[in-house]
């Protein structure tokens, strides 16, 4: 979404990386309820374009990090999913590169928070 060459790691032109193009063609295909993407270290979950605030708050009490508003990463993923494709899409930034388990129990539980939400949500 809105790629720029400005990045070492952006690739050679828009959707150009292997990883992404499987990402990309994944979710066009499959067209998810709602994407969930993780990155790290910033700690916080953002709700992106139309994916309900309810959703990053439930993720972020039980992970133990913040809500941002509303954002839009050029280039990010994220944003592509949410703003092109036109999927329900959460950024989830974890608290540190670390591997941990209680990182990942954090997030876990986040993830757990949200399932029974997204599964009545998209149910009715």
């Amino acid at each position: 979404w809105m790629w720029s060459s400005s990045k070492e790691s952006s690739g050679p032109g828009p959707g150009s990386e292997l990883e992404t193009q499987a990402a990309m063609s994944l979710l066009r295909t499959e067209r998810p309820d709602l994407v969930i993407w993780i990155h790290q270290p910033l700690a916080y979950v953002a709700p992106i374009a139309d994916c309900p605030n309810e959703y990053a708050e439930l993720w972020a009490n039980a992970a133990g990090v913040r809500v941002r508003p509303d954002i839009s990463h050029l280039g990010g993923g994220e944003t592509w999913s949410a703003r092109t494709a036109g999927l329900r899409s959460m950024l989830v930034e974890v608290t540190s590169w670390s591997t941990a388990q209680s990182l990942i129990d954090d997030h876990v539980r986040g993830f757990a928070a949200l399932l029974p939400r997204v599964s009545v949500h998209e149910s009715k």
